[in-house]
């Protein structure tokens, strides 16, 4: 049980680790431009809002992108503006500059990966600590 804890969590944080790398690095080398909300995209069946904003390149170009996360109430207002990181070549796979639109998902796979990481090694922890007790002693392990 443990050691599929422990390699399941090594293998999450991994990849939550490099998510974040990677995430950090094209914000860095991202052009920074300011978008705007111009729409606020409304799922009926879950009574949720979606932003979508509208940014310009440094060519001119209009780019249009849906954030990842709806909210209820809305999170941004129309007409509110949030910093954007974008590459050059890929303008629609921009980077919402906020902390779940940056870093999220890394988030969520590192806290998983440390409590996988916490249950392996809880369970080790009891399992040696069990197997050191005889019948009749009074250990006193702490």
């Amino acid at each position: 049980m443990y050691s599929f804890c422990l390699w399941m969590g090594l293998l999450i944080l991994s990849t939550g680790m490099y998510d974040f790398y990677s995430r950090i690095k094209s914000i860095k080398s991202g052009t920074i431009t300011m978008a705007t909300v111009v729409e606020q995209k409304k799922d009926i069946d879950e009574g949720t809002y979606t932003p979508i904003f509208r940014f310009y390149t440094h060519d001119k170009d209009e780019v249009r992108i849906e954030d990842n996360v709806a909210t209820s109430p809305p999170a941004f207002s129309i007409g509110e503006q949030v910093k954007v990181a974008y590459q050059k070549d890929f303008p629609r796979e921009a980077v919402i500059l906020t902390y779940w639109g940056s870093f999220g998902g890394a988030m969520i796979l590192i806290g998983i990966s440390l409590i996988l990481l916490f249950i392996s090694g809880s369970y080790y922890w009891a399992t040696h600590f069990l197997s050191t007790l005889t019948v009749g002693s009074r250990n006193n392990h702490f």
